[in-house]
């Protein structure tokens, strides 16, 4: 049996580039050691997935699970239809 080895390596970066400002505003941290994470970074900024209309800091684990497996689904249905 062959061994396993890498064939392919790729990246794949966000769209949506965020300030670390920008994420502090939508974070909506107000206590000083939260704010001085982002400030004393020295990130200019980072690319994430998330969605800047529809982003909701107060978002529990349970509902961020669940908004993740219908995008998966929603995106398995897509695939299929596409075949």
């Amino acid at each position: 049996m062959p061994l396993p080895r890498i064939v392919a390596v790729a990246t794949a970066t966000p769209r949506e580039r965020f300030t670390q400002a920008e994420l502090l505003a939508l974070a909506g941290y107000d206590d000083g050691q939260r704010r001085g994470f982002f400030n004393r970074s020295d990130i200019e900024g980072r690319h994430l997935y998330i969605d800047r209309a529809t982003f909701r800091p107060d978002e529990s684990v349970d509902e961020l699970g669940a908004a993740s497996a219908a995008a998966r689904s929603s995106s398995a249905r897509g695939r299929r239809a596409a075949r």
